[in-house]
C-alpha cells in the first residue's frame, strides 16, 4: 500500500515503515504467549517446562513458520529452542485460536486473543513466565503510519495521540 499515492491520512499496522516520507509512531506493543485448551491439557498432561511442548501437536501461524520447526522461548537471560511437530499451518489468527480451542494443539499468539470474553471453550496460557521469541523479539509493535513527518496535519497528530492514549490504557 502506498499511503501517499492512495491518499490515506493514517494507517495502523504491525511493524513500522522504512520509507523516509512516512512517519511511524508506535501506539501499542503486542505480547505473545503459548496457549492450549483445557481439554487438551487434561488429555495429555500439564505443560510445566518448555521441553514438555515436544509432547504436544503444534498449531502454527503462517507468518511464524520457521525453516526448522522449533519454538524459541526465553526467560530472564536463558533461551531455549524446542522442536515442534506442526500438524497445520494457518494464515488467520482467529482460525488458529479456534483450532486450539477445539483441542487440536498448542499454539502461540497475541495475548489479546485469549482475553476473557473471547468466544469458545476455556483455554489456558501455558508457561506464562516464558516469552515466545519471534524474529528475535519477544514483542511486536503496532504503529500508526502517516505521511508528512513533522508536516503532518493537526488532525492526524491529534488522532495518533488519541490512539496512543487509548492503547496504553488497554495494556
Amino acid at each position: 500500500m502506498d499511503l501517499i499515492a492512495e491518499g490515506y491520512d493514517v494507517v495502523v499496522r504491525v511493524g513500522r515503515s522504512d520509507d523516509s516520507l512516512i512517519t511511524s509512531r508506535r501506539i501499542a506493543v503486542i505480547k505473545r504467549g503459548l496457549f492450549a485448551s483445557r481439554g487438551l491439557l487434561k488429555r495429555l498432561g500439564p505443560i510445566e517446562t518448555p521441553t514438555d511442548l515436544a509432547r504436544y501437536p503444534a498449531l502454527v501461524f503462517a507468518d511464524h513458520v520457521p525453516s526448522a520447526p522449533r519454538w524459541q522461548l526465553s526467560k530472564g537471560g536463558r533461551r531455549v529452542s524446542i522442536p515442534i511437530e506442526s500438524i497445520t499451518v494457518v494464515d488467520h489468527l482467529d482460525s488458529l485460536f479456534a483450532l486450539m480451542r477445539a483441542g487440536l494443539g498448542v499454539t502461540y499468539g497475541p495475548l489479546f486473543l485469549a482475553a476473557p470474553g473471547m468466544l469458545g471453550p476455556p483455554i489456558e496460557r501455558v508457561l506464562p513466565d516464558w516469552d515466545v521469541i519471534h524474529r528475535y523479539q519477544a514483542t511486536t509493535g503496532v504503529y500508526a503510519l502517516f505521511p508528512g513527518g513533522t508536516k503532518a496535519s493537526v488532525k492526524v497528530r491529534a488522532f495518533v495521540d488519541f490512539l496512543v492514549e487509548q492503547m496504553s490504557a488497554m495494556a
